[in-house]
């Protein structure tokens, strides 16, 4: 059997003008013979080969059927947990660029002064934003009192009309132009 497909795939392709070796082929054949034998979707004896096809697959137990329902179940949450943990790198990737810009901004700020004032800046500072920080926007209207609590841990704010609040994420976005959503 091995030998008849074997003759009619070298037939083939000598037709079209290709040199294959005939042992080679033969070579693919019993191997993908033997993949499908052990696939349980083809039976073999002597000189004969049977295609059991996936009628095989009903022979599967309940508990078969099970797992193969639970390992499903887990490739999916997995699939959920790598697109989350994709999109938790983008965002963390996209913070670090924007903090680089905002870094790179201000040392080309700081050495635009005057040579006295670039001195009494340290190189250090250049280099450093605190995180997390809070911009607070109002009316030029409004009345704001900021008050802090001796140990400099908490803030109060009052403000005699609306504000609104951007936390360093915002302010890096809005700084890429792209808008905030507000709640």
């Amino acid at each position: 059997m091995i030998s008849m497909l074997s003759h009619s795939v070298i037939s083939e392709n000598n037709s079209s003008g290709q040199e294959m070796c005939e042992k080679s082929i033969r070579r693919r054949i019993y191997d993908t013979i033997n993949v499908l034998m052990a696939l349980g979707l083809v039976e073999k004896t002597k000189q004969h080969i049977e295609w059991k096809g996936s009628a095989s697959h009903s022979k599967l137990t309940d508990s078969d059927r099970g797992q193969a329902a639970d390992m499903k179940r887990q490739i999916s949450q997995a699939t959920i947990r790598i697109r989350q943990k994709r999109k938790q790198l983008e965002d963390e990737e996209l913070q670090y660029v924007r903090t680089k810009t905002l870094l790179d901004r201000n040392e080309g700020i700081c050495s635009g002064h005057t040579r006295s004032k670039r001195r009494r800046v340290n190189k250090g500072e250049l280099a450093r934003i605190h995180f997390p920080f809070l911009l607070v926007r109002t009316s030029n209207q409004a009345d704001v009192q900021c008050v802090r609590t001796p140990d400099l841990q908490r803030c109060s704010l009052n403000a005699s009309k609306d504000v609104d609040i951007y936390n360093d994420y915002d302010i890096l976005s809005l700084m890429a132009g792209e808008a905030v959503e507000r709640p």
